[in-house]
Formats: structure tokens, sequence, C-alpha cells
């Protein structure tokens, strides 16, 4: 029969012999799970957000690549959240992560009470850390993007 299992490991591909390596790391790890969105920026590996069968996550974890070390940021974001889409851009000052969308838990009962959100959340990865949530301008409810999870976004700096 069909069963979900959350995962906690990390794998490297090599590029040029496309042979998958399992890295073994050591640290704080994140809680085993899935639905989460990764991404890395001058030599981390940072993880947001997820679900697992027990439990879903708002937060952030970051791995250094050269000494495989994980560490947990405590650096929460609005409500626990999985499937949604990110976008690491380089933004003048500092580099930002773009969080839209996916399904949320604002009732803390669990996957099965999970709705569709429609918010930003922006994380500046400057020298203090932080999220922000950023305001979209007011209009009509026809002319913004309707909540939704397992979706993609894109940047255009103008």
């Amino acid at each position: 029969g069909f069963q979900r299992r959350a995962f906690n490991d990390v794998w490297t591909l090599n590029l040029d012999s496309y042979r998958w390596t399992d890295l073994a790391c050591h640290g704080n790890p994140p809680a085993p799970r899935s639905g989460h969105v990764a991404f890395q920026k001058e030599g981390f590996m940072f993880i947001f957000g997820g679900w697992n069968g027990e439990s879903q996550f708002n937060d952030l974890f970051m791995l250094d690549l050269e000494n495989k070390d994980w560490s947990d940021l405590d650096l929460s974001w609005s409500v626990p959240r999985w499937n949604m889409a990110s976008m690491l851009v380089e933004a003048i000052p500092s580099w930002r992560v773009f969080i839209f969308g996916g399904s949320a838990d604002r009732m803390s009962e669990g996957r099965s009470m999970g709705s569709y959100d429609r918010k930003i959340g922006v994380l500046d990865l400057g020298e203090e850390r932080r999220w922000l949530s950023p305001v979209p301008e007011d209009k009509a409810k026809d002319q913004r993007p309707v909540g939704r999870e397992h979706t993609a976004m894109c940047y255009d700096s103008e």
C-alpha cells in the first residue's frame, strides 16, 4: 500500500558523474519533513516550513555545507505552512527570499485543517536575518492571486 514517510537526510548530486552521495551531517537538524522550501546562499542551505505526519512547521534551519553542521535559526514566520512557493533574489542592500502561499495551519489543528494562503513573506538575509511581511497594494480581489499551493513565482526587478 501507499505510505508517506518524511525524511531529514541530505544528499548531493555530482554533476560530472551523476552519482548521489548521502551527506553525513551533525548539529541540530530539522525534524523530518516534506513540503518545505530549500535554498542555498554562500555555502549555506536553508530549510523553511513543511509538514510531516505529526506536525506542521514555520521554522528556519541552516546547514553549513562546508562543515556539514545544522543550526536552528530560531526565526519563525507567520503560521505553520507547507507546499509554498519561494524565490531567492539579489535585492539591495541584501539578498531576500520571497515566500508565497501554500497551505497554512491557522487553527493549529493539523494538516487536514490547512487552508490555502496568499500571504507574502520576505526573509531578509542581511547581517541581521529577519522576516518582513509586506502588504500588497490595495486592489480588487480579482486582481490578486487567490491562495494556492504547489505554485511557482518569478522576480522582476522593474
